[in-house]
């Protein structure tokens, strides 16, 4: 009977064909989720009506990510009725939109909400990605890495003619 790939088990396995790779692999092109984040100040009903999945971002003026929100403190009753930075759980790394697989899957898995937070050169929220994303874009890039390098290899031994090489899709 075959072992369940686990989370776990599929990170160590995506992780596996990537020896020193992912820290250099950009992220760009990473499908990012467009979040609905609140400010400080802004009312706990409206930090309720952006929740999804059980948290809602958190902004500042400028849109740079302060931190999250989780439903149970969207909800206390004795907490006031609007955002403040004492309901925030500033857990997680941010990935910059110009950065690394590593960097997106470390503020993915890093993230109380289980989205990671990716910002743009300015650091403004440019929108989030799970790590499910992620893992999906190491694997499809160590295929491909495979996959040149047995081209290579290939037409190195004058088997495989130049035109049938593996293209990068992106």
């Amino acid at each position: 009977m075959p072992i369940p790939l686990t989370p776990s088990r599929r990170i160590r396995r995506a992780l596996s064909g990537l020896p020193g790779a992912l820290a250099f692999a950009a992220a760009d092109g990473l499908p990012l989720a467009e979040e609905r984040p609140v400010r400080l100040g802004d009312a706990l009903a409206t930090a309720r009506d952006r929740e999804r999945d059980g948290w809602t971002l958190v902004v500042d003026a400028d849109d740079a990510p302060l931190g999250w929100v989780g439903v149970g403190r969207l909800y206390a009753s004795e907490i006031g009725s609007e955002v403040t930075t004492d309901l925030l759980d500033l857990g997680g790394t941010l990935a910059s939109i110009d950065g690394t697989l590593r960097e997106a899957l470390d503020a993915a898995l890093s993230s109380p909400s289980g989205r990671g937070v990716v910002v743009d050169q300015v650091g403004r929220l440019a929108g989030t990605v799970t790590p499910s994303q992620v893992l999906e874009r190491i694997e499809r890039h160590a295929s491909l890495r495979h996959q040149c390098a047995a081209n290579a290899t290939a037409a190195a031994m004058g088997s495989l003619p130049g035109h049938d090489l593996i293209e990068d899709p992106r």
